[in-house]
């Protein structure tokens, strides 16, 4: 699921670098892909015997859930809402402004780098790549914030590209945090509440 979902965020990068109506029909066929991989994955798990598991098997099946579900959803998000904006774009002839579409492709490749770390961090456990996933949440909220304001800047600098793509670009960042806020309950959150680090309201700082 998660090398689906990476799939998707490149054909998503493609997609904003080159509108491509093509393009993003092949991308959005993908997301059947993970909807079936997500349907088989919890067939399976729930199908499971739970008066012959352990406690940690059955804490395992839950992890797994967790990632297929998060994974699954934040693949919908990219189906649905941002290569929804890439067929906007195109229908419109319209392109992001120069400096706006390399704020969303920075933010897309961090997407993809996340993701990859989800998955690794799915397979070990490894606490300290658990923490550094869960402050990406943190990170995207600020680079949502900074982008947010570049914008801003530009409407009132009067640029038509700007204007013309605003509401747009700011659900991209919208749907972009999204994303990442499922990548990082998929995989670091359950790491780190089976570890005691994780508060009910925000991650625990050490001293």
């Amino acid at each position: 699921m998660a090398d689906v979902l990476e799939n998707m965020l490149v054909g998503l990068r493609d997609a904003f670098d080159k509108i491509d109506r093509r393009h993003i029909g092949d991308v959005k066929r993908m997301d059947d892909i993970l909807d079936k991989v997500n349907t088989a994955i919890k067939a399976y798990v729930t199908s499971l015997d739970v008066d012959a598991l352990s406690e940690r098997d059955l804490q395992r099946a839950r992890e797994i859930l967790t990632f297929a579900t998060n994974i699954e959803q934040a693949g919908d998000t990219v189906d649905r809402n941002l290569l929804g904006i890439a067929s906007k774009l195109a229908r419109r002839g319209l392109t992001f402004s120069e400096s706006g579409q390399a704020e969303l492709l920075a933010m897309i490749d961090r997407l993809i780098t996340n993701t990859r770390t989800a998955a690794s961090l799915f397979t070990t456990g490894d606490e300290r790549a658990a923490r550094l996933l869960a402050a990406e949440k943190e990170a995207f909220r600020g680079l949502q914030a900074a982008s947010t304001d570049a914008h801003f800047d530009r409407l009132r600098s009067k640029r038509t590209d700007t204007a013309d793509t605003s509401a747009l670009h700011l659900d991209a960042l919208r749907d972009l945090k999204s994303v990442n806020d499922r990548i990082v309950a998929a995989a670091a959150y359950p790491v780190l509440e089976s570890k005691g680090e994780l508060l009910p309201t925000r991650l625990r700082q050490r001293d």
